[in-house]
Protein backbone atom coordinates (compact mmCIF):
# COMPACT_ATOMS: atom_id res chain seq x y z
CA UNK A 1 0.00 0.00 0.00
CA UNK A 2 1.16 3.87 -0.94
CA UNK A 3 0.73 5.69 2.33
CA UNK A 4 1.05 8.85 1.02
CA UNK A 5 -1.83 8.09 -1.38
CA UNK A 6 -3.50 6.11 1.32
CA UNK A 7 -3.05 9.02 4.09
CA UNK A 8 -4.20 11.57 1.15
CA UNK A 9 -7.03 9.99 0.26
CA UNK A 10 -8.21 9.38 3.94
CA UNK A 11 -8.16 13.59 4.34
CA UNK A 12 -10.56 13.50 0.87
CA UNK A 13 -13.21 11.58 2.70
CA UNK A 14 -12.71 13.84 5.34
CA UNK A 15 -12.90 17.21 3.74
CA UNK A 16 -16.13 15.69 1.33
CA UNK A 17 -18.01 15.21 4.81
CA UNK A 18 -16.82 18.71 6.21
CA UNK A 19 -18.21 20.52 2.64
CA UNK A 20 -21.55 18.34 2.87
CA UNK A 21 -21.56 19.76 7.03
CA UNK A 22 -20.78 23.43 5.87
CA UNK A 23 -23.38 23.10 2.87
CA UNK A 24 -26.21 21.90 5.09
CA UNK A 25 -25.22 24.77 7.73
CA UNK A 26 -25.84 27.22 5.00
CA UNK A 27 -28.83 25.78 3.43
CA UNK A 28 -30.53 26.53 7.12
CA UNK A 29 -28.89 29.85 7.69
CA UNK A 30 -32.39 31.62 7.38
CA UNK A 31 -34.02 28.34 9.64
CA UNK A 32 -35.65 29.66 12.72
CA UNK A 33 -33.16 28.08 15.76
CA UNK A 34 -31.22 26.02 13.57
CA UNK A 35 -27.81 25.55 15.13
CA UNK A 36 -24.79 24.71 12.61
CA UNK A 37 -23.18 21.27 13.17
CA UNK A 38 -19.15 21.20 13.21
CA UNK A 39 -16.39 18.13 12.81
CA UNK A 40 -14.35 16.49 15.13
CA UNK A 41 -11.00 15.22 13.32
CA UNK A 42 -8.03 12.95 14.70
CA UNK A 43 -5.52 10.96 13.38
CA UNK A 44 -6.89 7.53 12.74
CA UNK A 45 -3.72 5.46 13.36
CA UNK A 46 -0.05 6.81 14.98
CA UNK A 47 2.86 4.55 14.52
CA UNK A 48 6.47 5.14 16.52
CA UNK A 49 9.43 5.09 14.63
CA UNK A 50 12.86 3.76 15.85
CA UNK A 51 16.34 4.28 14.28
CA UNK A 52 18.56 1.78 12.68
CA UNK A 53 15.79 -0.27 11.09
CA UNK A 54 13.61 -0.64 14.19
CA UNK A 55 16.19 -1.54 16.71
CA UNK A 56 17.49 1.98 17.72
CA UNK A 57 16.26 4.64 19.37
CA UNK A 58 12.95 6.38 18.63
CA UNK A 59 12.63 8.88 16.84
CA UNK A 60 9.08 9.70 16.41
CA UNK A 61 5.51 9.01 15.66
CA UNK A 62 3.89 9.13 12.04
CA UNK A 63 0.50 9.57 12.04
CA UNK A 64 -2.29 7.27 9.01
CA UNK A 65 -3.79 10.74 8.30
CA UNK A 66 -6.92 12.27 9.95
CA UNK A 67 -10.13 11.09 9.92
CA UNK A 68 -13.63 12.98 10.53
CA UNK A 69 -14.86 10.48 13.48
CA UNK A 70 -18.02 13.04 14.93
CA UNK A 71 -20.10 15.75 14.26
CA UNK A 72 -20.75 17.58 16.84
CA UNK A 73 -23.60 20.50 17.72
CA UNK A 74 -22.54 24.34 18.18
CA UNK A 75 -25.38 25.54 21.07
CA UNK A 76 -24.32 29.81 20.73
CA UNK A 77 -27.55 31.29 20.47
CA UNK A 78 -29.09 33.30 17.20
CA UNK A 79 -29.41 36.72 17.43
CA UNK A 80 -33.07 37.51 18.60
CA UNK A 81 -35.71 39.51 16.46
CA UNK A 82 -38.71 40.99 17.75
CA UNK A 83 -41.12 40.32 15.11
CA UNK A 84 -44.69 41.97 17.42
CA UNK A 85 -46.23 38.42 17.10
CA UNK A 86 -47.39 37.53 20.66
CA UNK A 87 -47.17 33.84 19.80
CA UNK A 88 -43.54 34.31 18.66
CA UNK A 89 -40.63 32.99 21.63
CA UNK A 90 -37.28 32.48 21.72
CA UNK A 91 -35.03 30.77 24.38
CA UNK A 92 -31.88 33.05 25.29
CA UNK A 93 -29.90 30.84 26.28
CA UNK A 94 -27.56 28.42 25.08
CA UNK A 95 -29.39 25.70 26.64
CA UNK A 96 -32.75 24.59 26.66
CA UNK A 97 -35.37 23.60 23.99
CA UNK A 98 -39.72 23.95 23.35
CA UNK A 99 -41.36 20.58 23.90
CA UNK A 100 -43.16 19.44 21.11
CA UNK A 101 -45.91 16.45 20.78
CA UNK A 102 -45.27 14.53 17.49
CA UNK A 103 -47.58 11.51 16.96
CA UNK A 104 -47.49 9.71 20.17
CA UNK A 105 -43.61 10.80 20.63
CA UNK A 106 -41.99 13.93 22.61
CA UNK A 107 -39.27 15.88 20.35
CA UNK A 108 -37.86 19.21 20.59
CA UNK A 109 -37.41 22.47 18.94
CA UNK A 110 -35.49 25.93 19.31
CA UNK A 111 -38.45 27.31 16.29
CA UNK A 112 -40.30 29.39 18.83
CA UNK A 113 -42.73 30.70 15.57
CA UNK A 114 -45.67 29.34 17.20
CA UNK A 115 -49.42 29.66 16.28
CA UNK A 116 -52.78 28.53 16.93
CA UNK A 117 -54.77 25.93 14.93
CA UNK A 118 -58.24 25.27 14.16
CA UNK A 119 -58.69 23.53 17.61
CA UNK A 120 -56.58 26.69 19.12
CA UNK A 121 -54.26 24.43 20.52
CA UNK A 122 -50.29 26.02 20.27
CA UNK A 123 -48.76 24.91 17.10
CA UNK A 124 -45.56 25.12 15.31
CA UNK A 125 -45.35 25.63 11.62
CA UNK A 126 -45.59 22.22 11.03
CA UNK A 127 -48.48 21.74 13.12
CA UNK A 128 -47.20 20.03 16.10
CA UNK A 129 -48.79 21.02 19.24
CA UNK A 130 -46.53 22.69 21.88
CA UNK A 131 -46.07 21.32 25.71
CA UNK A 132 -46.46 23.23 28.79
CA UNK A 133 -44.06 22.89 31.86
CA UNK A 134 -46.41 20.03 32.58
CA UNK A 135 -45.85 18.34 29.45
CA UNK A 136 -49.21 18.89 28.40
CA UNK A 137 -50.35 20.70 24.87
CA UNK A 138 -51.90 24.14 25.22
CA UNK A 139 -55.07 24.70 24.04
CA UNK A 140 -55.79 28.87 24.41
CA UNK A 141 -59.54 30.11 24.63
CA UNK A 142 -61.15 32.71 22.89
CA UNK A 143 -60.32 36.16 24.26
CA UNK A 144 -57.92 38.92 24.81
CA UNK A 145 -54.34 36.69 24.38
CA UNK A 146 -50.97 38.12 26.26
CA UNK A 147 -47.51 36.23 26.20
CA UNK A 148 -45.35 37.66 28.67
CA UNK A 149 -42.08 36.84 29.22
CA UNK A 150 -41.39 33.60 30.65
CA UNK A 151 -43.85 32.05 28.23
CA UNK A 152 -46.57 32.32 30.23
CA UNK A 153 -49.76 32.61 28.19
CA UNK A 154 -52.75 34.83 29.31
CA UNK A 155 -56.45 35.06 27.94
CA UNK A 156 -58.55 38.10 29.18
CA UNK A 157 -56.03 38.50 32.43
CA UNK A 158 -56.31 35.16 33.43
CA UNK A 159 -53.03 32.67 33.29
CA UNK A 160 -53.99 29.80 31.41
CA UNK A 161 -50.11 27.75 30.58
CA UNK A 162 -46.67 28.53 30.66
CA UNK A 163 -44.83 27.42 27.82
CA UNK A 164 -42.23 24.46 28.82
CA UNK A 165 -38.31 24.36 28.21
CA UNK A 166 -36.90 21.36 28.48
CA UNK A 167 -33.26 20.63 29.05
CA UNK A 168 -31.09 17.44 28.54
CA UNK A 169 -27.17 16.87 27.67
CA UNK A 170 -28.30 14.26 24.85
CA UNK A 171 -30.16 16.03 22.53
CA UNK A 172 -29.40 14.66 19.10
CA UNK A 173 -30.94 15.96 15.21
CA UNK A 174 -33.69 14.17 14.39
CA UNK A 175 -34.59 16.19 11.72
CA UNK A 176 -36.50 19.07 10.18
CA UNK A 177 -35.33 21.23 13.08
CA UNK A 178 -35.98 18.80 15.65
CA UNK A 179 -34.22 17.00 18.58
CA UNK A 180 -34.65 13.93 20.14
CA UNK A 181 -33.06 12.20 23.54
CA UNK A 182 -34.48 12.12 27.57
CA UNK A 183 -35.05 15.49 28.75
CA UNK A 184 -36.26 16.74 31.98
CA UNK A 185 -37.28 20.47 33.07
CA UNK A 186 -34.65 22.29 34.92
CA UNK A 187 -35.21 24.28 38.32
CA UNK A 188 -34.90 27.77 37.44
CA UNK A 189 -36.00 31.21 39.09
CA UNK A 190 -36.78 32.05 35.92
CA UNK A 191 -37.81 31.07 32.13
CA UNK A 192 -35.36 32.48 29.73
CA UNK A 193 -37.92 32.72 27.40
CA UNK A 194 -38.22 36.30 25.41
CA UNK A 195 -42.03 36.92 24.53
CA UNK A 196 -42.46 38.20 20.63
CA UNK A 197 -39.27 37.20 19.05
CA UNK A 198 -37.66 34.93 17.28
CA UNK A 199 -33.99 33.09 17.15
CA UNK A 200 -32.63 33.24 13.98
CA UNK A 201 -29.67 30.61 12.99
CA UNK A 202 -26.66 30.56 14.24
CA UNK A 203 -24.83 30.07 10.95
CA UNK A 204 -22.66 32.63 9.40
CA UNK A 205 -23.74 32.49 5.56
CA UNK A 206 -20.04 34.13 4.67
CA UNK A 207 -17.87 32.17 6.73
CA UNK A 208 -20.07 29.09 5.50
CA UNK A 209 -19.48 30.35 1.82
CA UNK A 210 -15.74 30.69 2.56
CA UNK A 211 -15.10 27.70 4.15
CA UNK A 212 -17.00 25.76 1.38
CA UNK A 213 -14.40 27.69 -1.31
CA UNK A 214 -11.02 26.40 1.16
CA UNK A 215 -12.43 22.76 1.69
CA UNK A 216 -12.94 23.07 -2.36
CA UNK A 217 -9.19 24.14 -3.19
CA UNK A 218 -7.87 21.90 -0.72
CA UNK A 219 -9.86 19.26 -2.19
CA UNK A 220 -8.23 19.89 -5.55
CA UNK A 221 -4.87 19.81 -3.55
CA UNK A 222 -5.23 16.73 -2.41
CA UNK A 223 -6.59 15.33 -5.89
CA UNK A 224 -2.80 16.73 -7.36
CA UNK A 225 -1.46 15.46 -4.61
CA UNK A 226 -2.47 11.88 -5.57
CA UNK A 227 -1.99 12.31 -8.81
CA UNK A 228 1.83 13.63 -8.17
CA UNK A 229 2.37 10.44 -6.30
CA UNK A 230 0.77 8.27 -8.81
CA UNK A 231 3.41 9.35 -11.25
CA UNK A 232 6.39 8.96 -9.36
CA UNK A 233 5.24 5.38 -8.16
CA UNK A 234 4.84 4.38 -11.71
CA UNK A 235 8.76 6.40 -12.62
CA UNK A 236 9.89 4.25 -10.34
CA UNK A 237 8.46 0.93 -11.20
CA UNK A 238 9.72 1.32 -14.75
CA UNK A 239 13.31 2.63 -13.55
CA UNK A 240 13.47 -1.35 -11.23
CA UNK A 241 12.13 -2.65 -14.55
CA UNK A 242 15.14 -1.33 -16.50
Amino acid sequence: MNRGIYTTSLGMTGLQRAMDVTANNLANSSTVGFKRDGLIFQDTLQRKMYANGGIGQEVGVLGAGADAVREFTVKEVGALTETGNPLDMAIRTPEGMFGLKVGNEVRYTRDGAFALDAERRLVTKSGFPVLDKSGAEIVVPAGRLEVADGGLISVDGKPIAQVGVYSSNTFEKYGENLYTGPAKLPAMDESPIAAGSIESSNVNAVESMLDMVRIGRLFELSQKSIQSQDELLQRLISSLNE
